[in-house]
């Protein structure tokens, strides 16, 4: 099947591969939201900026994702202040709050074509036990300033366009964007300001050389007097900077075609949806009317058919009028999760940072957490940094979970699929 966000993004990118030794003020390894942000911002400093992207940019989970670009972590600011302290736990608070709003002063500035909605999203209950959820998060979200509300039954349903659920939590202060043609624009940006961007340039070895970095590719090395890690669940093995503890979750997501008029009242709005269950199920709308769904899984294995045939009947359950109609695109992509749900900032060696961990919150937390580690390295200051940088060190975590969770989604799937035979 096809990529939606490959075949609909109005925007394009695309790079040359590094073929010779270059110096530069900063090295960059990884193309996704973190990576870029950081050259766009770098470069706008003044920064001699080159990122390195082993595939093509957007071949991460940047370029295959849901799209929904919220404020915050999914912890609530209680939970982080726990973890983090009080001072620390604002402090990031404060930045990703104010994340969707300065995406999309991003995307405003530098005119960026990514179908930006900012309408909302919506975090939808069946029962009593989300319900609770809902209005826990609510709460939490608005002594965070942000603009929430609670609806019922029927506002939910107006909204939504469906029965199925009993509540949910609409976040005004969250959006939604074609979540690849952001990133190009990103990258666009930063070409414009003076980057440079080298595609299908994997980094083989890294290392220390006197008071520089030294980033080895298989056509040529970048000399470099800083260096940034921003690979999160992609990062490769090049013996350098092990950014344990961490694992994959794998996304899945599918669409139809553009719908017909007869379901313009299913997300009327398009926001982004999501709901309570012990396996999420996310849903939406793009520009053009096509229905998305996804979950928790992978599509690369022979059980993939089992994510698929529940996904078919889960879409007839929120929205019964759908009924058999065809999934035309399908993709998936790994987030880069943390045992706390925290993100990471952790001490490579001199003037070298590594960003990751952003547990599927990566879109406007990555640009944000971009633009410190780019005002960081400008100023050498490190309270630049939204948190403090930690030292690198390996878990054994990372080996049990993946399949652990892959593993639980397929079972509560092949559940869920013959509960009422849904066909592929």
């Amino acid at each position: 099947m096809k990529e939606l966000w490959r075949a609909s993004a109005r925007n394009s990118f695309s790079a040359n591969v590094l073929n010779a030794d270059l110096d530069c003020d900063v090295a960059v390894i990884g193309g996704g939201y973190t990576g870029c942000s950081t050259a766009l911002h770098g470069a706008e400093l003044g920064l001699d900026v080159t990122l390195l992207e082993a595939s093509t940019l957007g071949a991460g989970c940047s370029g295959r994702n849901s799209g929904n670009l919220n404020p915050g972590l999914w912890l609530t600011k209680e939970e982080i202040c726990a973890r983090l302290g009080e001072n620390s736990g604002n402090k990031l608070n404060s930045l990703l709050c104010n994340g969707p709003t300065e995406v999309r002063k991003l995307v405003e500035k530098h005119n960026i074509d990514c179908e930006f909605n900012a309408s909302g999203t919506f975090h939808c209950a069946r029962d009593g036990r989300g319900l609770s959820e809902l209005r826990a998060r609510a709460e939490s979200q608005r002594l965070q300033g942000m603009d929430v509300q609670v609806l019922g039954a029927d506002e939910t349903k107006r909204h939504l366009g469906t029965e199925y659920f009993q509540s949910c939590l609409w976040n005004r202060d969250a959006a939604s964007i074609q979540p690849l043609a952001y990133l190009r624009g990103l990258a666009q940006a930063a070409t414009r300001h003076g980057a440079r961007i080298f595609e299908n340039s994997p980094a083989t070895k890294i290392e220390r050389s006197g008071t520089q970095w030294l980033v080895h590719t298989p056509r040529g090395t970048l000399t470099a007097q800083a260096l940034v890690v921003a690979t999160d669940a992609y990062h490769r093995d090049t013996r350098f900077g092990s950014i344990n503890p961490m694992w994959r979750l794998w996304y899945f997501n599918c669409a139809t075609d553009p719908l017909s008029k007869d379901y313009d009242h299913i997300l009327p709005s398009r926001q982004g949806c999501w709901d309570t269950g012990r396996v999420m199920t996310s849903f939406t709308r793009d520009v053009d009317g096509r229905f998305i769904i996804g979950s928790v899984g992978k599509l690369d294995s022979i059980l993939s058919g089992i994510h698929l045939r529940w996904l078919k009947r889960r879409s007839i359950e929120l929205f019964p009028e759908l009924g058999p109609v065809p999934l035309e695109f399908s993709w998936h992509g790994s987030m880069g999760m943390t045992p706390d749900q925290l993100p990471r900032l952790v001490d490579l060696g001199p003037r070298a940072i590594g960003s990751y961990g952003y547990s599927g919150r990566g879109i406007a937390p990555g640009t944000m957490f971009g633009q410190a580690i780019a005002n960081y390295l400008h100023t050498d200051d490190p309270d630049m940094l939204p948190l403090k940088l930690s030292q690198t060190r390996y878990s054994v975590l990372k080996k049990f979970r993946e399949p652990f969770y892959e593993m639980g989604a397929l079972a509560l799937h092949l559940i869920g699929a013959r509960s009422t035979g849904a066909a592929l």
